[in-house]
């Protein structure tokens, strides 16, 4: 009995501390996971939790390239703030304190965790309510330093833009480029 608690309590534990990730809050306010964010959460949790119960030892560098893989596949994200070492370390600490009948005391800490991390600011979406004014508005002053070091007057000026004024209704595409040298790539909202 003492072990299906132990195991329901490490189950329970890993999908709060992923949950609870930061990278992970901020990649479902912002929406990357898309329609089956909830699902594709539940089975990176599910598959970290697999993991421990399939092998005997497991490293936080074996756990860390997995939740990297899966995050870049299935949210479009890179964790590179140094937390991703870190949540692999808490969660192979969790585990060796569960399977060591600590599951109290591992329990007692997330829950603390969790207390902690909700007092951490919530990132605000974009105004994104299909207003295309909206969005270019927010993004121009990012792209004004690069646009002007880079002509931005001939880029407005020639063909670039011209998708827009396409009257099929397909979504247009803008095309500029940041200071670094980067071509930024992004749909425009107008529906002509």
């Amino acid at each position: 009995m003492a072990m299906q608690n132990s195991e329901a309590v490490f189950t329970d534990c890993i999908h709060k501390i992923i949950k609870n990730w930061q990278v992970l809050v901020i990649v479902n306010q912002q929406g990357f996971g898309g329609s089956m964010m909830a699902e594709k959460m539940e089975w990176l949790c599910d598959s970290v939790v697999q993991i421990f119960k399939d092998n005997a030892n497991v490293y936080p560098d074996e756990v860390a390239d997995f939740i990297s893989e899966v995050i870049f596949n299935e949210f479009d994200t890179i964790a590179d703030d140094g937390s991703l070492p870190k949540l692999s370390l808490q969660l192979c600490d969790v585990y060796k304190k569960c399977k060591s009948g600590q599951s109290e005391v591992v329990f007692a800490e997330v829950q603390q965790m969790i207390a902690n991390t909700s007092h951490i600011p919530v990132v605000q979406k974009s105004n994104d309510q299909g207003d295309a004014s909206c969005s270019e508005d927010d993004e121009a002053p990012e792209l004004a330093p690069a646009s002007a070091s880079n002509g931005s007057a001939a880029m407005e000026s020639d063909g670039m833009s011209a998708p827009e004024a396409d009257t099929s209704g397909a979504d247009a595409v803008e095309y500029m480029e940041e200071e670094e040298g980067w071509d930024v790539v992004k749909r425009s909202k107008k529906k002509r």
